[in-house]
Parts: C-alpha cells; structure tokens; sequence
C-alpha cells in the first residue's frame, strides 16, 4: 500500500469539519497564505530557515516549525531536525519568488510584493490593494478612495474635508478710510473729518456726499452717484432714463440760419430792434434824430432865421447830417 504523507492524513478531518473558510483549509491549524498555490507544489519548500510552504487543495498553506527546522524529509519539505534539501535535486528547497497578478504582500518566498496606501482604509485582500471609502464627519474633498464626498458651496472653499470662508483679500490701495471689501476697515478719520466712502478719503464734515433717491449724477463733493447703462440717460433729477437726452433748444452758439420771411437771422435782427429813445441835454432839442441847440433870434423863426442864426447850419446840410447820423446808428447796432 502506498505510503500516505503524515500531513494529508491530518488535514483531512479539518476540511471535512469547516469547509468554505479559508483559515480552515489548510491542515493542523497551518497558516492560510492565498487561494493561488503558483509553481508551489504539495511537496512544498522552506519559505526561511523555519517556515515550510506547501500547496494543498489548491490554496498555499504555510507552517512554522516552532522547535526544528524546515528541511527534506520522507519526500517533501517539512518540519525536521535538520536543514537540508531533496538529494536528488528536483525539488529545492529555497520557494520561488513570484508576484503574479499581485500588488501587495508576500511574494512566496519571504518577500514582499508591494505594499497599500499607509491608511485604515487601504488593505492588502489576496495580493490586492482594496479601498474602503469613508465620508465620516467629512463635508467635502476626498473620500479617500479617489471618490468625493462632495463640494462646497459658492462663496466657500474646501480645506481639510470641511467647507470653510473663501480667503479674501483687503482692497485698501490709495484708501485712508471707509470698508476694505472684507468686513475690515482701511482706516479711521481724524476728529471733525469724516470719509466719503466713494473715494475711501477723509474730508471736512461739511463737505457731505448727496446721493439720497439719485440714482446717478454728481454726488455734491466731486463724486458721482452712479451712472447709466446703455441706452439710458441721467435726468435733471439724476434718475436713469431711457432713450437720449432731451434737446437743450437754441442757444447763443446756434448758428443763423434762414427766416420766414426769406432772409437771414441776422437781417431780421436788424429790422425788428427798436431803437432805444434819445434824451437830449439842456439848451439843445430832438431834431431828426439828433440833439441840437435850441433857436436864438429875437423870437423870430424860419428857414431864413434859421440859417443865421450863430451855431446853426443851413437845412440842407443839417438833413444830411441828421441822415448820415442815423445810418451810423443803425450800423452800430447791427
């Protein structure tokens, strides 16, 4: 009868008794390795000085050998008093290094085939690297997977898996007063100053910006109030309105233009102005238009007194002068 190995005989009713776990289906208690056996066979191999791994039932199984040695004996490896190897050759007794389809752990023979992420969440699952995500406590950022555990929402930024205020920046450049955009102050006026928050300056009490129901226009104190899109104008009374602003009317800069009575504006002008009344002084009178002195000569009056009289000119030569006067006068005013 052939003979049977020591370590099948034992290893039988422990299968027999917890079968599907995988602790359970390697014999005596030996330590389950994988579920793969690789180029490890039943007649099994020294792992390290005191370790003997074997392939049994398809799963790696490993045994330490807690008072001898792992060495050959009765045709395989196992725990013996001695470390010596398969006389033949055919079977070393070093285990072969292999890392086949594996990330992690042991490589068979006492090496490593890699490591997982140095986390709770990553383990080492039969030579693979397994994640468990966990958004425990976390409000936004990773999951530790390379899954999220969602975003933040606007105005906010993620840190350390919490959603906190976006950082913000103080604007106060060529600003002495008045907010600096992030719930700060860009500085205090003086006594008896106050700040006109359009330009973040300090100015004298008096000096008060108006900008009370306008919605554009000047503020009073050289600032604005706001200005209109497009499409709008500011109104006199500094509203936005829509369309363009309305026509001011003529001015002193409007140009002449024709009138109509078929001349020109500076025609008409010179034919509608009234000449303003003329006060004469003194001793003279209103003649024609123009002052002269009143009549002397023993009462007597007429053409022939007239041209006389001393001071006085003949009527000929006083119509002229009178016509020449007024045309004069007309000129000026035009």
């Amino acid at each position: 009868m052939p003979r049977i190995p020591v370590l099948a005989m034992v290893a039988i009713p422990a299968v027999l008794v917890l079968p599907g776990q995988a602790t359970a289906q390697c014999p005596g208690g030996d330590k389950w390795i994988s579920n793969t056996c690789v180029t490890i066979t039943a007649t099994g191999c020294c792992n390290d000085a005191d370790h003997v791994r074997y392939c049994y039932n398809g799963v790696l199984c490993e045994r330490y050998c807690e008072t001898n040695w792992c060495g050959w004996s009765s045709g395989q490896y196992t725990c013996t008093s001695s470390q010596t190897s398969d006389p033949s050759g055919t079977f070393p007794r070093k285990c072969p290094c292999d890392c086949t389809g594996k990330d992690c752990g042991d490589d068979g023979c006492g090496g490593s085939c890699g490591t997982c992420t140095a986390t709770y969440q990553w383990e080492c699952r039969q030579g693979i690297c397994v994640c468990t995500p966990d958004c425990t406590g976390r409000e936004c950022g990773s999951d530790g997977c390379s899954g999220s555990c969602g975003g933040c929402p606007p105005g906010k930024i993620c840190s350390r898996n919490q959603c906190i205020d976006k950082p913000c920046t103080p604007a106060c450049f060529e600003r002495e007063c008045g907010s600096d955009k992030c719930g700060g102050l860009c500085g205090t006026c003086p006594p008896g100053e106050v700040c006109n928050e359009y330009n973040g300056q300090c100015v004298g009490a008096q000096c008060t910006p108006a900008c009370t129901n306008r919605q554009c226009g000047d503020d009073g104190c050289g600032g604005s109030c706001g200005s209109c899109g497009e499409g709008l104008y500011c109104d006199d009374s500094h509203r936005c309105r829509a369309g363009t602003p309305p026509d001011p009317g003529p001015g002193e800069d409007v140009p002449a233009g024709p009138t109509d009575r078929g001349g020109t504006a500076d025609q008409e002008d010179r034919g509608s102005v009234t000449p303003p009344p003329v006060t004469c002084p003194s001793g003279t009178v209103l003649r024609y238009g123009a002052c002269v002195p009143v009549e002397t000569g023993g009462g007597k009056s007429g053409c022939a007194m007239s041209g006389r009289s001393s001071g006085t000119l003949p009527p000929v030569l006083l119509v002229l002068l009178l016509a020449s006067l007024a045309a004069a006068g007309r000129r000026r005013r035009a």
